[in-house]
């Protein structure tokens, strides 16, 4: 049974072993496309790309969301989306806002991850967590190009 000192942060117990790197076992990046400035010079014909829009580059475990519900979309859309929750170590990043891109860089144990791209859907989190966990939305018919796990 686990027992927690008593200077009332529990949270960071609980951290110190729920974000070890063989639970945490895949690698993402958050990049948010607002970040990323690109200016196409017409007298060149060159565009200019300013900034890469990474958030965060580091482990995360990558988890289903078990609800009554799997799936979302109507039968007159061909996209469905699924839930899925990210967590990032308790302090790898601050507010990331809705949209922000999802790429799985490296999932050992499931590379299929590799080819999905999520997006951040929520952020929010409770007064005390373990670990940084995110709400993203995958959506099944996108597949990113080149990726073969």
């Amino acid at each position: 049974m686990l027992t927690f000192s008593d200077d009332g942060d529990w949270a960071r117990e609980v951290a110190e072993v729920s974000t070890l790197p063989e639970f945490q076992n895949a690698r993402v990046r958050f990049v948010d496309p607002s970040l990323i400035v690109s200016e196409y010079d017409p007298d060149t014909a060159k565009w200019t790309v300013t900034g890469d829009g990474v958030l965060y580059r580091g482990q995360a475990r990558i988890i289903g969301v078990r609800w009554g519900v799997f799936s979302g979309g109507a039968s007159n859309n061909p996209t469905t989306e699924t839930a899925i929750r990210i967590q990032v170590p308790r302090f790898g990043m601050g507010r990331v806002r809705k949209g922000v891109k999802v790429y799985v860089d490296d999932a050992p144990f499931n590379p299929v991850l590799e080819k999905y791209l999520f997006a951040v859907t929520s952020d929010m989190q409770g007064s005390a967590s373990g670990a940084r966990t995110f709400e993203c939305a995958l959506d099944g018919d996108v597949e990113l190009p080149g990726v073969t796990p």
